[in-house]
């Protein structure tokens, strides 16, 4: 994931917060990162998956957290397959 975030061409205050988040630095993300970029990063950590563990686990990964974010987002106005 970290190799790739420069495939985001995103500004380097984006990069440097995604860095962050990705090594436990922070917990959470203090940039706005638009939704197109989101897409992109659940997919190239899908991939990443895909390569470690392989794409059946993969996919049961991605499925649990999907459905872990929708019941801590139940109030959330957005839906967060549209990531996907």
């Amino acid at each position: 994931m970290l190799n790739n975030l420069g495939t985001l061409r995103q500004p380097e205050a984006v990069q440097t917060a995604l860095r962050a988040w990705l090594n436990q630095q922070q917990n959470t993300i203090s940039v706005s990162i638009a939704e197109s970029v989101l897409t992109r990063i659940v997919n190239l950590a899908y991939v990443a998956l895909c390569e470690y563990e392989g794409p059946i686990k993969a996919d049961h990964m991605l499925h649990n957290a999907v459905l872990t974010v929708e019941k801590m987002a139940t109030n959330s106005s957005f839906p967060v397959r549209r990531l996907l």
